[in-house]
């Protein structure tokens, strides 16, 4: 019996295994946390001329492909709704901002789903809650409204309104999944939902290519 791209890389495909497992279970990890738990991805393949790193990625897409898998997102925009609607009929909320003649709640809401938008075109959807992502879009949101307009509310201010304070690590949410989150918004431009919508068209076609390249891959190794 001949032996199959999988008995070839055994190491590898457990790996991949492994970092699929992590993002089905939405658990931060990256490629460099990878590499101080598989070392041998640090390593450059003699065989196929190609970093483990690099393979890593490609055994990904054909990964998910042999299993058939599809990933469950959990759609944020309905959070994100929630949570606007809960700040904006809050006492504490409607008492800070009386004197705002020219405000526009709908702004804010306009612009936490342009941030959501953006979101899609990252990973952020198979790492980190699509609450913490709704959270922190709402947080950014008003972020933006505070450096333009000085609103004067804060991140802490926005967490007791929601009434989670109390419920999550504040700390750990500020420095690492906020600013995290918002990391990768920065390097996405401001996609229309137009333009979404064709980058996941394409990126199904390229999927569905990647498919048959893998299949015919495995068919001439075998």
């Amino acid at each position: 019996m001949k032996k199959t791209i999988i008995d070839y890389n055994a190491d590898l495909m457990i790996a991949t295994a492994f970092f699929l497992g992590m993002k089905s279970a939405q658990v931060d990890i990256n490629l460099g946390v990878m590499k101080n738990i598989f070392v041998f991805l640090k390593d450059f393949n003699k065989d196929l001329q190609i970093s483990n790193e690099e393979l890593l990625l490609k055994y990904e897409f054909y990964m998910i492909h042999i299993l058939n898998y599809d990933f469950y997102v959990f759609c944020p925009y309905k959070a994100m709704m929630g949570f606007m609607y809960k700040i904006q009929t809050s006492d504490k909320f409607l008492a800070q901002f009386k004197n705002f003649d020219n405000f526009n709640f709908k702004e804010i809401e306009i612009e936490a789903e342009k941030l959501i938008d953006r979101i899609f075109a990252t990973d952020a959807m198979f790492i980190y809650n699509y609450s913490f992502i709704a959270i922190s879009c709402t947080i950014l949101a008003f972020q933006i409204f505070n450096q333009s307009k000085n609103l004067g509310i804060n991140t802490f201010e926005i967490l007791e309104i929601l009434e989670i304070i109390n419920i999550i690590d504040v700390n750990n949410f500020i420095n690492n999944i906020l600013s995290k989150i918002e990391d990768m918004i920065i390097k996405i431009p401001n996609f229309s939902r137009e333009e979404i919508r064709e980058k996941k068209s394409r990126t199904s076609g390229f999927l569905s290519k990647y498919k048959e390249y893998n299949e015919k891959l495995e068919a001439d190794r075998m």
